[in-house]
């Protein structure tokens, strides 16, 4: 019989972002599936307790582990450092570690990096298995740091258990953006089989794997009976398998559980239909969004989209006249852009004319395609990654006609061409569901 281990897993306060806060699923996981084999198990959102004294909460435990994407890894290793001063094992994941294994582990504090999905990892971990036995795993050895061979994605969702949800204030996650709702999130699917530029796929891969129907909907219902308001759908693309989704909107209908509930997670527009927009508004979905990036057909090409211009401006017509809430993600700064292509992505935004527009700066996050360009190509201009957050505005590269002034300028016209028309002014006002004076912040 395995040693059972008292788990302490925490999602660092993130200083590049304090908008909206969502429930962290990766934790809520790793904790269901640690749980399974009887470990006991903590959880802690430092982006909405970040007062609590994280020293004292690490005490009682025998392993902390850390998720973090970049923004937050320094709150991460802080985090870190309190801990192997109690003398605990520390396991960092997450995007960022996942990313840059060695330079977290170059830190005295951090023992293991566990890149990737981390479900069947770190119960191996805390098996107490031989490190060298572990997939998916980085760690040191005699003062080496050693990368074991990758871990296989899990091809069957469904043998997952459902995060922990019990283990987080469940009351805290809410947002003014869905009529100040508790939000229960929810992932149906994982990974994304397209190759866009700036898109992370050192997690979950670009392998697209489904749970099915009717594992999706016994964790809705679950979702209900905890008493939550409305479900965000976090699927990188919901909808690639459009026969798959109409079936659970059909289920969500059939087995009495329909909830309001949004995919602003982002829909591709070469995969949605009539027929499926139809089911899902009949379902209660009442918002959905979708990457639009550019209103340049170039530079779609360019960052690999590989969407057309035709196919952004069919998928939102076919949303507006089932009469779906459209929120359009559009971002500035793109390799490769000048103004005239930024100015084409601001006009296109006008002409679609969505009831949401969220535009960000093109943001060379590690691991991804656009970061190895920039290194390879431009000038990367932030190098302390508590910096990063591309919801602020900021440039951080530049590359041949584009520079940090541009892109910071041409940023702040997307917000001010967009959301300072009359009619967009008096349509937020009369829903009174955005914050016009927090929105101006982006504009000065």
């Amino acid at each position: 019989m395995n040693e059972k281990k008292k788990v302490l897993l925490i999602s660092p306060r993130n200083v590049a972002w304090t908008g909206a806060v969502t429930l962290p699923l990766n934790l809520a996981y790793l904790a269901s599936s640690l749980e399974q084999e009887e470990h006991e198990v903590k959880c802690v959102d430092m982006r909405i307790n970040p007062d609590i004294d994280i020293r004292k909460e690490i005490r009682d435990f025998d392993i902390v582990g850390i998720s973090s994407c970049t923004p937050s890894i320094k709150e991460a290793w802080r985090i870190a450092e309190a801990a192997k001063k109690e003398d605990k094992t520390v396991i960092l994941g997450g995007p960022h570690p996942s990313a840059l294994p060695e330079e977290s582990l170059q830190k005295s504090y951090v023992d293991i990096v566990v890149r990737g999905e981390g479900e069947e990892t770190i119960k191996k971990i805390c098996r107490g298995a031989d490190l060298k036995d572990i997939k998916g795993i980085s760690f040191k050895k005699n003062n080496r740091i050693i990368h074991n061979e990758s871990r296989p994605l899990i091809k069957d969702l469904d043998l997952i258990p459902f995060p922990a949800r019990h283990l987080f204030d469940l009351k805290k996650y809410h947002s003014a953006l869905h009529k100040n709702r508790i939000i229960g999130d929810i992932l149906t699917s994982r990974g994304c089989p397209c190759n866009c530029n700036f898109c992370y796929k050192a997690i979950f891969g670009r392998f697209y794997r489904m749970r099915t129907p009717e594992n999706v909907i016994q964790e809705w219902k679950e979702i209900i009976d905890m008493g939550i308001e409305e479900i965000s759908l976090m699927d990188d693309n919901f909808s690639v398998d459009q026969e798959r989704a109409s079936k659970i909107c059909n289920m969500i209908m059939d087995k009495g559980l329909k909830i309001d509930w949004n995919a602003t997670g982002g829909l591709r527009v070469d995969c949605v239909s009539k027929n499926l927009l139809a089911i899902m508004k009949k379902s209660g979905c009442y918002r959905i969004a979708f990457g639009a990036e550019s209103g340049s057909q170039f530079i779609l090409d360019k960052i690999g989209k590989n969407i057309k211009i035709r196919q952004i401006k069919n998928a939102v017509k076919l949303a507006k006249k089932i009469g779906l809430e459209i929120t359009l993600f559009f971002i500035i700064g793109n390799l490769y852009e000048n103004e005239k292509t930024m100015q084409q992505t601001i006009d296109f935004a006008k002409e679609l004319d969505p009831d949401y527009v969220q535009f960000t700066v093109a943001t060379p996050y590690p691991g991804t395609q656009l970061y190895d360009a920039v290194k390879k190509e431009g000038k990367l201009l932030v190098t302390n990654w508590e910096e990063y957050g591309s919801y602020e505005g900021k440039a951080y590269f530049e590359h041949n006609e584009l520079t940090k002034e541009l892109v910071e300028r041409m940023y702040r016209k997307a917000y001010k061409e967009y959301y300072l028309r009359p009619k967009i002014m008096l349509r937020y006002l009369k829903k009174h569901r955005l914050s016009i004076l927090n929105g101006l912040r982006f504009l000065v």
